[in-house]
């Protein structure tokens, strides 16, 4: 029941990740329920984390994207609007040039997500990202 009701609060990201979820097969990794998907990049719909084969064995990845999930918690039906179009609109831009120098998870959403999760992340000198739990 409580799942349930948790899919409804959740619902329009929730709907979307079962469905994508359908596409991918399922992997329990650092104790957490994930889907994996042939596709470059990981997304979080609802109680639905899909990562990519190569995030799949990366804590960090995982507990951000589990961070994305208690955002949607926190926000129910506005998680769209408020962090799942910013962030796909930010990761589409972080791979120009011009934003290469930025780290990726300075964005609120990213920032946000990585507090829940229990991380920090910044750019290092030589343009490589670094995370640290805290």
């Amino acid at each position: 029941m409580k799942e349930f009701l948790i899919f409804l609060w959740t619902f329009p990201q929730s709907f979307i990740g079962f469905i994508l979820s359908r596409f991918c097969k399922k992997a329990v990794k650092f104790g957490k329920t994930v889907y994996v998907w042939s596709i470059k990049g990981s997304i979080s719909l609802g109680l639905f984390v899909i990562v990519s084969k190569k995030a799949l064995n990366n804590e960090f990845i995982i507990a951000h994207e589990y961070g994305h999930c208690k955002q949607s918690l926190y926000l129910s039906w506005l998680y769209l609007l408020v962090i799942g179009l910013p962030s796909f609109v930010w990761a589409c831009l972080h791979r120009l040039p011009c934003f290469r120098r930025v780290c990726y998870y300075d964005f609120y959403t990213e920032r946000w997500a990585n507090k829940y999760a229990g991380y920090t992340a910044y750019l290092g000198a030589a343009g490589i990202t670094y995370y640290e739990k805290v």
